[in-house]
This record gives C-alpha cells, sequence and structure tokens, in this order.
C-alpha cells in the first residue's frame, strides 16, 4: 500500500498507520484514566492534561515518532502530543 499523507514522505505500507493507532488508543486511554481522577468538566482540562504528561510514557512514545530528529521531536511534543490530548478530552469528558 502507499500512503501520501498531507504531511511529510511519502509512506509505504501500513506500518505507520498501526503505530498511529496505537498511540490514539494509548492517548484516548490516558485522559479517561485521568478525567475519572480528576474528574469532568470544561474548567479540569488543564488538570487533565497536566496528569496526562506525569503519567504518559512521552519519551517513548516521542522516540518511536521521531527517533533523533529534534524538529520531528519538537513537533510531536508541542503539536501533536497536545493536540490529541485536547480532542480526547473534547471527546469524552460530555459522558
Amino acid at each position: 500500500a502507499t500512503i501520501v499523507p498531507g504531511h511529510g514522505k511519502v509512506l509505504r505500507g501500513t506500518a505507520y498507520l498501526a503505530l498511529v493507532t496505537d498511540f490514539l488508543r494509548a492517548v484516548v486511554a490516558a485522559v479517561d484514566q485521568e478525567i475519572n481522577r480528576v474528574g469532568n468538566g470544561s474548567q479540569k482540562l488543564a488538570d487533565v492534561k497536566e496528569g496526562v504528561r506525569a503519567r504518559f510514557p512521552l519519551a517513548r512514545w516521542r522516540k518511536r515518532f521521531a527517533g533523533d530528529d529534534k524538529e520531528a521531536a519538537d513537533f510531536f511534543d508541542g503539536f501533536s502530543f497536545d493536540g490529541v490530548v485536547t480532542a480526547a478530552y473534547a471527546a469524552l469528558w460530555p459522558r
């Protein structure tokens, strides 16, 4: 399979998609745990983010996605991770 993402290199095979899927599932599970720990509600996002950052194996995931590429690691930390945590929170907190 050839995958042409919106950003980055053309990909061959589905290994990257499996990695992304695993990452999303792990983040959603971590956010769900934090919501259960701190409570839900629109005012708790900062608390949930803080808890996820403290407990989530971020360095391991960063390494899997970015390797030793500092620019890719910065993108992962600043955009990808926070964005996924925020999206997972928005999807989960109304329960």
